[in-house]
């Protein structure tokens, strides 16, 4: 199953899968509102809660207003995250904050065109304008097996699931790389402190700075528990793609 947060069309009626395991889901959250009654702990699912300053290029997908999946800022114009997360949805209904680690915060930007890579879970969305950044910087190599790693993203703390207002980052190690028919060439990581749940789709994978992935999926192991790995979709393998599509090249 893949980890996006709220699909456009989701109900609080409606449920979600996760390997093999059905969960309600949460109705989708105006922008800059609580999605919770709930004020959630800093610990995420393991993690911690995330400034700005641990990730000025982090984004945050909008459908209709409401918080969809998570992303990277990797150019004045450009985001990167999966391509589940814009499947079935026109870009005229989508918008990216940046610049907060909190829901409402930093600038929102309406999306120009949203295009998946074919190859795998890669989409890049371009932006109607620019906004001045921190960008993320791709890699152009895999990385190497038992590397230490930071995740990010916007997704659940819990398995009920509780969404925060604000972003979360988790430590975990890389295991390998792994190609199946979805998510297509993909490295795959271990939980340390953390681990990614629903709403971190698109969120990116980080070894030595530089973003390997995006957070795809499916969960293998206890949705909620930190022990499990995921596949993060490789922006190795989609590195061409990325560059002819945006300009933007792997180092």
């Amino acid at each position: 199953m893949k980890l996006v947060r709220i699909a456009a069309a989701t109900t609080a009626a409606a449920a979600i899968a996760l390997s093999g395991a059905a969960v309600s889901a949460a109705a989708p959250a105006p922008q800059g509102r609580a999605i919770s009654a709930v004020q959630p702990s800093p610990e995420i699912v393991g993690g911690n809660k995330a400034s700005i300053a641990d990730a000025p290029f982090a984004a945050l997908q909008l459908v209709n207003g409401s918080a969809n999946c998570s992303g990277s800022q990797i150019a004045a114009t450009w985001v990167i995250t999966a391509k589940h997360c814009i499947e079935n949805t026109s870009a005229s209904s989508m918008s990216v904050q940046l610049g907060a680690s909190e829901i409402g915060g930093g600038t929102t930007v309406e999306v120009k065109k949203a295009v998946g890579w074919s190859g795998g879970d890669v989409a890049l969305l371009e932006l109607v304008s620019p906004y001045q950044n921190t960008y993320a910087s791709l890699s152009a190599s895999n990385p190497a097996t038992g590397a230490a790693a930071k995740i990010f993203g916007w997704g659940a703390i819990n398995t009920t699931p509780t969404y925060p207002d604000y972003l979360k980052k988790a430590s975990v190690s890389i295991v390998g790389t792994n190609s199946s028919n979805w998510p297509g060439p993909a490295i795959v990581e271990k939980g340390v402190d953390g681990q990614a749940l629903w709403g971190d789709s698109g969120g990116p994978l980080i070894v030595n700075g530089k973003v390997v992935g995006v957070c795809s999926g499916p969960l293998q192991g206890a949705p909620g528990t930190i022990t499990g790995t995921v596949m993060y979709a490789s922006v190795i393998a989609a590195g061409s793609w990325i560059k002819s599509t945006s300009g933007v090249s792997g180092s």
